[in-house]
C-alpha cells in the first residue's frame, strides 16, 4: 500500500509540474500578394522566413509553434486585395480554430531575384513586415519592417585575373537564404522584445517581501534576465498597454527555479505599490522581462 501511495504521489507531482510548464500555442504565418510573384520565388521566401522565425520562437522556450501547414495560406492570400484588417480577421479565425494563444505574421511586400551577367550567381532583395496580431480584437499590436539584400559578388581581381568567390549564391534559393540570414539579428530582437516572458504571480510573502511566480528555467530564464512586475490591460480604444509597477530581482539564495521562481523588489520601498496592484488588478498583473524596444526598427501601428 505504501508503495502504491508513493507511485501515485510521484505521478501526481509529475503531472502538476507538466501542467505548470505548459507553453503558449503560437501560430506564425508568412504570406504575400500572389499576383506579385512573377517568377515563383514566394514559396522559397516563405520557407526561409518560417524556418528562421520558428527557430527563434522555439529558442525562447516560451512557445509551442503550430505547423504552418495547419493554416490555409491560400485563403489568406485570396483576401489580399481586401486590406490588412480583413486579412487579420481571417488569420485570427484560423488561429482560433487551432486554439492558438499567440499569432504572428510575415507579410512579404517586395521580392526580386536576379541572375548575374556571367550566369554563375544570383542576387536577391526583399522586404517583409512582421506583425503580432491580437487574438481577441484582430488588431496588429506592433510591427517591424525589415529589408534584406544579397548582392552577387563574382570575386576579386589579382594581376588581371579574377579569383572566383566560393560563397556566391549558385541558385535563387541560396540567394534568398542569404538575405534571411542577414535579417535574423533584427528579427531575433523584435521577437524577444515583443513576446516577452509573462509569468503569473502565484503567491506573496509580506514579511519577507517575496513574490512567487510560475516559470523559471523551463521558460529560458537565467540570472542575467532583467525582470519587472507589470499591469497589462486594454484601453477603451482596444489597444493593449503594459505599465511597469516595479523592477524585480531574483532572490540571492535561490536564483532561478525550475518551474517556480521567487522574486523580490529591487527597491524595498516599492513593495506597497506591488501589493496594491495585486489587490486592485488581480487578473492583469504579471511578472515580465524588462525588454527595451529599439525605436530605430520598430514602428507601432
Amino acid at each position: 500500500m505504501k508503495q502504491l501511495f508513493t507511485i501515485a504521489f510521484l505521478f501526481l507531482a509529475a503531472y502538476c509540474a507538466q501542467a505548470q510548464i505548459q507553453k503558449q500555442k503560437l501560430g506564425f504565418i508568412p504570406y504575400s500578394d500572389p499576383a506579385a510573384d512573377k517568377y515563383g520565388y514566394r514559396q522559397t521566401a516563405y520557407e526561409n522566413l518560417y524556418e528562421a522565425a520558428t527557430r527563434i520562437f522555439i529558442n525562447t522556450q516560451r512557445f509551442d509553434v503550430l505547423d504552418r501547414s495547419k493554416f490555409n495560406i491560400l485563403n489568406i492570400e485570396k483576401s489580399f486585395t481586401k486590406g490588412d484588417d480583413f486579412i487579420n480577421s481571417e488569420i485570427v479565425a484560423q488561429g482560433k480554430s487551432l486554439a492558438a494563444d499567440v499569432l504572428a505574421v510575415a507579410k512579404v511586400t517586395a521580392l526580386s531575384v536576379t541572375r548575374s551577367a556571367d550566369q554563375k550567381g544570383w542576387s536577391a532583395f526583399f522586404t517583409v513586415e512582421f506583425k503580432q496580431i491580437d487574438v481577441e480584437t484582430s488588431k496588429a499590436l506592433n510591427a517591424v519592417q525589415l529589408k534584406g539584400e544579397y548582392q552577387d559578388d563574382t570575386g576579386i581581381s589579382l594581376s588581371g585575373q579574377t579569383v572566383n568567390n566560393p560563397n556566391r549564391a549558385k541558385s535563387p534559393e541560396q540567394a534568398i537564404s542569404k538575405v534571411v540570414t542577414k535579417m535574423e539579428e533584427a528579427l531575433n530582437k523584435w521577437i524577444r522584445d515583443n513576446f516577452p516572458i509573462k509569468m503569473k504571480v502565484l503567491d506573496k510573502n509580506d514579511n519577507e517581501k517575496i513574490l512567487y511566480a510560475r516559470g523559471g528555467r523551463d521558460l529560458g530564464l537565467t540570472v542575467r534576465s532583467k525582470m519587472c512586475i507589470r499591469r497589462v490591460h486594454k484601453l477603451s480604444s482596444g489597444d493593449i498597454v503594459a505599465e511597469t509597477i516595479a523592477e524585480l530581482k531574483f532572490t540571492k539564495e535561490d536564483g532561478v527555479g525550475d518551474v517556480t521562481t521567487k522574486f523580490e523588489p529591487k527597491i524595498k520601498k516599492d513593495w506597497p505599490k506591488i501589493v496594491q496592484a495585486l489587490k486592485d488588478y488581480p487578473t492583469e498583473v504579471f511578472i515580465m522581462e524588462d525588454a527595451t524596444q529599439s525605436t530605430s526598427i520598430l514602428n507601432r501601428l
